[in-house]
């Protein structure tokens, strides 16, 4: 993630509280960012970027990513989130319509059930 300030609205809270775990990656998952949603393929045991449209355990809300990864060089492993407060505005989506999460109840209740509280930022801190 290089946007500082899009940083600054997706870590918030205490850094002490915020938990990864180390997931697997697959390579036809295609590249991820910091911050973007993660779904959690049960098949592979790995994750994937979210997606609200799928159907394989891309719909199921697993975690946020907690770095840049591209698995272009075949299979490998990521950071993910699985604990902490976050920014919704720092979140990244891979589809335009997943994007309308934000506001959406359920889904804050599903990261809520994992141990992620999502939060409106009112703004990002000056540098």
């Amino acid at each position: 993630m290089a946007d500082s300030v899009l940083r600054r609205n997706l870590l918030l809270g205490d850094s002490r509280d915020r938990k990864t775990f180390i997931m697997d990656l697959k390579a036809a998952a295609g590249p991820v960012v910091e911050g973007m949603p993660a779904g959690y393929l049960t098949a592979t045991k790995s994750v994937t970027p979210f997606d609200s449209g799928g159907s394989g355990g891309e719909e199921l809300f697993f975690g946020i990513f907690a770095e840049d990864k591209d698995p272009i060089a075949g299979d490998t492993t990521t950071l993910v989130y699985i604990k902490g407060e976050f920014g919704l505005q720092g979140l990244v989506f891979g589809t335009t319509a997943d994007q309308s999460l934000i506001s959406d109840q359920d889904f804050k209740n599903s990261a809520r059930d994992k141990g992620i509280i999502l939060k409106t930022v009112q703004r990002a801190d000056p540098l």
